[in-house]
């Protein structure tokens, strides 16, 4: 039995870390450059020319940058890293401040639902005015069928009987008996009788 050893089973077991890194604005091949030197420290396997968007007045992902352009670049490291560091990499290597950054992980949900919902915006838009009603249930859960249908319904259901058996009317304040007189007014105190100081 051959035994394989520990530096070859690490290069068998080689992981590399994928991150999507966007852009607020243009990046030159200077800073191109800067980043490749800057992400060597995690072992940079490869990183992209950036793509670049056409100016939109509010790009997804900003939302506080107004009239800007993305450069989108995949970049893939070989030594884990979290999108924090990378982010915080680039605002140090090429001064671009951080509400202008973002990085994430590849295969994040978020940037997942977001490239759904592009390729869903690109697909032909079908007007709803115009087009045909949908064929409506054979069996509607609403009209007056349906409320025919639960009236014979409560009617063939048998009659509750009560624990304890049926009980006599509750009386309300309204049932209780009504004085004649006004509560105010309608009655004179007595005057008290002043007693002399004098003994």
């Amino acid at each position: 039995m051959n035994m394989r050893s520990y530096r070859e089973f690490l290069i068998e077991s080689k992981k590399q870390y994928t991150f999507r890194l966007k852009v607020a604005g243009e990046v030159s091949d200077e800073h191109q450059e800067m980043l490749e030197a800057s992400f060597d420290r995690w072992g940079l396997a490869s990183l992209s020319k950036p793509k670049r968007t056409p100016i939109q007045q509010h790009p997804q992902d900003f939302p506080n940058i107004t009239n800007s352009e993305i450069s989108v670049m995949e970049l893939v490291l070989d030594y884990p890293a979290t999108p924090a560091e990378v982010a915080q990499c680039m605002h140090n290597t090429i001064n671009i401040p951080m509400d202008s950054i973002r990085v994430y992980n590849e295969g994040d949900p978020l940037e997942a639902e977001r490239e759904e919902d592009a390729e869903s915006e690109d697909e032909e838009y079908e007007v709803q005015l115009t087009a045909p009603y949908p064929k409506g249930d054979k069996d509607p859960q609403y009209g007056d069928k349906l409320n025919k249908k639960f009236l014979k319904d409560l009617e063939k259901m048998p009659k509750m009987k009560i624990s304890g058996g049926n009980t006599g009317k509750s009386q309300t304040t309204n049932d209780l008996p009504q004085g004649k007189l006004s509560p105010v007014g309608s009655t004179k105190n007595a005057k008290p009788t002043p007693k002399s100081a004098a003994r």
